[in-house]
């Protein structure tokens, strides 16, 4: 809950101070980046899959302000699906991301932002398992539920395409890569 709220005060004095000072980005609009972290491999009872990330964010000139979507496979989630019972499996995030662009001097374009979506964190078979290899009885799709999922992303270029930043949730930390076209 610490790593939470240290989040969400971090991307509100960023975006407050990013406010006034929008650098306009000049010939590149949309953002499209691949994150990748470390694995935690300290908990048995979480997953120690490595966590990844894919999000593309598009510039609205009149509002001043990055839009996106991205999917997130971080975080755990118990499946109770294929005649298991609460098996440990890596989880699955989808964010809307909301950013604004940071003047920063000499020829540097970087923004900061917000990301908010939901995790799934636990997959189950209402109608109980299936007995013929299906997820769940008489193939049934399996039913989820989520929690809510907040964090900040960070990007940074110089040159006219390669994007380089910081994505930061409340169940992990990636250093992402991507193209600005």
């Amino acid at each position: 809950m610490k790593t939470l709220i240290k989040i969400l005060c971090l991307s509100m004095v960023l975006f407050s101070y990013s406010y006034g000072n929008i650098k306009e980005p000049h010939d590149f609009h949309t953002i499209m980046y691949f994150g990748l972290g470390m694995p935690d491999n300290s908990n048995p009872n979480e997953s120690d899959a490595t966590p990844m990330s894919f999000g593309i964010t598009g510039y609205l000139k009149n509002i001043k302000t990055y839009m996106g979507i991205e999917i997130g496979w971080e975080g755990t989630m118990l499946s109770s699906t294929y005649g298991r019972n609460n098996a440990i499996e890596q989880g699955f995030s989808y964010n809307f991301i909301f950013s604004k662009p940071l003047y920063i001097p000499v020829e540097y374009h970087s923004t900061v932002g917000l990301i908010i979506g939901w995790r799934d964190i636990r997959q189950y078979c209402p109608g109980g398992d299936s007995y013929l290899g299906h997820a769940c009885y008489a193939d049934e799709i399996p039913s989820y539920d989520s929690k809510l999922n907040l964090g900040a992303l960070f990007t940074i270029n110089q040159g006219k395409s390669l994007v380089f930043g910081l994505r930061v949730t409340t169940v992990s930390t990636q250093a992402t890569v991507g193209i600005n076209f």
